[in-house]
């Protein structure tokens, strides 16, 4: 599964289930590093949504307004997020 497009994968794999709602725990989140160690902001937001691909997006923009790494791109062209818009998942 690591071989290549990781990102789209996990996205095609959304097609598989659709949960009634998603929560994200956005107390904390690393802006760089992780999963286990890196630099840690606090945005202290709590997410709540029937769509899985909208609150990836307000996610990513979260994590950009607090300095994270690598998100020089609109959240909607984040690989996992486009390819999840491509396959109409909310």
């Amino acid at each position: 599964m690591h071989r290549t497009s990781l990102e789209e994968m996990i996205a095609e794999m959304n097609l598989y289930f659709a949960p009634d709602l998603v929560i994200l725990d956005g107390r904390k989140c690393f802006v760089s590093g992780g999963p286990d160690q890196g630099e840690v902001r606090t945005p202290d937001v709590l997410f709540a949504s029937t769509g899985r691909t909208i609150i990836d997006i307000e996610a990513v923009r979260v994590l950009k307004e607090f300095g994270a790494e690598k998100l020089d791109i609109p959240a909607e062209d984040v690989p996992m997020i486009r390819t999840a818009l491509e396959l109409g998942i909310p």
